[in-house]
């Protein structure tokens, strides 16, 4: 039941955080290059990501859980911009290449986290 509670849990952040990144994308690329918005997007969204999750997994030990929370983001994060760069080299839209690619990491990203939580990190 815990299961269905975390994954509740992040599909309810990762929908919050979608349409945040969606939002944010959309108003960087008024102003920056579209390279430069996608890099602060997933700054920013790495910082609220973090966050969220400290609190729905109720972590006790911080800096070990930023520790392992940051190299998962810091290799999802490499990889979803280059998929996104991929993709939006075919498709030439920034939006549908973003829910592609954001599409793919979430389900890694879920497991990843269940892992950590099962070694109790």
């Amino acid at each position: 039941m815990n299961l269905i509670n975390n994954f509740k849990n992040y599909l309810n952040l990762s929908i919050v955080s979608f349409i945040l990144s969606f939002f944010l994308l959309n108003i960087f690329t008024q102003f920056f290059s579209l390279d430069l918005s996608l890099k602060l997007v997933l700054i920013l969204l790495f910082l609220f990501n973090f966050v969220r999750l400290k609190d729905i997994y109720l972590v006790k030990n911080t800096y070990k859980f930023f520790i392992f929370f940051f190299l998962l983001i810091m290799i999802s994060r490499i990889i979803e911009y280059n998929i996104f760069n991929h993709i939006y080299s075919i498709l030439f839209e920034k939006n549908i290449s973003w829910l592609i690619t954001i599409s793919i990491s979430f389900i890694f990203k879920f497991l990843y986290l269940e892992i950590l939580k099962l070694f109790k990190i």
